[in-house]
């Protein structure tokens, strides 16, 4: 991040944004990762039919998606 005003104020926002994009990205990894370790092991034995699977996994992804794009400051 470059930080273009006179305000020393900024610097503290720019480590806030830091940290909490670092928490939405941990959480992201691990909403993706619980979702992948309980959904490929039933799909693979045959319990989960692969429709499903597959529009369960297109939905995952769009919730990751839809959690990065919110507003990192409202967190």
């Amino acid at each position: 991040m470059a930080i273009v005003d006179d305000d020393l104020g900024s610097v503290a926002t720019v480590f806030e944004l830091s940290r909490a994009a670092g928490r939405r990205v941990k959480g992201n990894i691990g909403w993706a990762f619980c979702y992948n370790a309980v959904a490929i092991p039933l799909a693979v034995t045959g319990l989960l039919n692969p429709l499903f699977a597959a529009v369960a996994m297109g939905a995952s992804s769009l919730l990751v998606v839809a959690n990065s794009s919110r507003a990192l400051l409202d967190d």
